[in-house]
């Protein structure tokens, strides 16, 4: 999900999603999502509101909802993308969850002072920095104080991940790089302070909590 990026979202995004993780079969493409859904699940708790910004066709949340089945059985989830197409398959691939759907036009359509945890997974690396700022301000304004999200990034710190970005860019499928002291300052700068952060060679997860009202 990139903020309504007209280069990502065509009537081919459903298609492009399934390539991009191995097939449209879940026994192919389900891993990643449970080890994502697992190192998330400790932060929530049961009556939270938890949001997937990007959810694309709903692995996340899929797996999502069934870690939460040991932990937090009264958890709502909710999804937001900007794909309709992504939303419609979304609804079907994740039947019989309870998870809510809801496609994005502009702001997240959620009240001011509602989140209790949010989450994007392999969506920032596709936000240049005026995206990536207005995201965070809408993270700002539907999350509650205190509460606590999670994101991961290309690491800018690493030249392999920089030279990714470069080369993503000349055909047209933005992947941008944001180093550990940009990630910092944006996250300072719309109240949110980093207390998780782990970093890989091209790739880095961030978990932050909004310290402000």
């Amino acid at each position: 999900m990139s903020w309504n990026n007209p280069h990502l979202w065509t009537p081919n995004s459903l298609e492009h999603a399934f390539f991009l993780v191995g097939g449209e079969n879940p026994s192919i493409h389900l891993s990643e999502p449970r080890e994502v859904a697992a190192n998330m699940a400790h932060h929530i708790r049961s009556g939270y509101s938890v949001v997937e910004v990007g959810c694309g066709f709903g692995r996340v949340l899929r797996e999502l909802d069934d870690k939460l089945a040991e932990t937090a059985t009264d958890a709502t989830l909710i999804g937001v993308d900007f794909c309709g197409q992504m939303i419609e398959y979304a609804r079907t691939y994740t039947q019989g969850k309870k998870i809510q759907y809801y496609v994005v036009t502009e702001d997240i359509p959620l009240p001011p002072n509602s989140v209790d945890f949010l989450y994007t997974h392999a969506v920032l690396i596709h936000n240049d920095l005026t995206q990536l700022l207005r995201l965070f301000e809408d993270f700002r304004r539907i999350m509650k104080r205190g509460a606590v999200m999670r994101h991961d990034f290309l690491n800018g710190d690493n030249e392999q991940a920089r030279k990714d970005s470069i080369e993503a860019l000349k055909v047209n499928f933005p992947l941008h790089c944001y180093s550990h002291a940009m990630i910092t300052s944006i996250a300072d700068k719309h109240g949110f302070a980093i207390i998780e952060g782990l970093q890989t060679s091209s790739r880095c997860t961030y978990t932050f909590e909004k310290i402000v009202d």
